[in-house]
C-alpha cells in the first residue's frame, strides 16, 4: 500500500474506487460511491455531488469552488495532488483522508 499526499480541503474518510475525468463526457460515467480524480472540477459538474464519496485535484486550493462545494456537501477532498491522473487507474481501490491530505491506495480491482 502506497499513501500520496496533496493538500487537505473538506475533512472526512472515505473509501471506493476511482473514475477519472478527463474531459466533461466522462462526468456521464460517474457511478454511485465512486471518488473522482481530475484535474480541476468544473462548476457545470455540480450535479455528480450527489454520487461521489470523494474528491482528488491535481490543482486547487481551500478557497477554490470544488473545495467550498465538497465541505457544503461533507465529501474528503484532497486538492494539490501533482499528476493524480497519471498515478491512478479507474477502478482502483482507495481510502480519501480529507482531513490529513492523503489518499492510500489499497489495491486495483476492475
Amino acid at each position: 500500500m502506497k499513501t500520496i499526499k496533496g493538500r487537505p480541503a473538506s475533512p472526512g474518510v472515505a473509501n471506493g474506487c476511482i473514475r477519472k475525468i478527463r474531459s466533461y463526457k466522462d462526468y456521464n460515467r460517474v457511478r454511485e460511491g465512486e471518488i473522482i480524480v481530475t484535474k480541476l472540477f468544473p462548476p457545470e459538474a455540480v450535479p455528480v455531488f450527489w454520487k461521489i464519496k470523494g474528491i482528488i485535484t491535481e490543482e486547487g486550493s481551500l478557497l477554490q469552488h470544488t473545495s467550498i462545494l465538497a465541505r457544503e456537501f461533507h465529501i474528503p477532498c484532497v486538492v494539490n495532488v501533482q499528476n493524480a491522473l497519471d498515478l491512478f487507474e479507474n477502478h482502483e481501490k482507495v481510502v480519501i483522508n480529507g482531513e490529513k491530505g492523503e489518499i492510500e491506495r489499497l489495491k486495483h480491482t476492475l
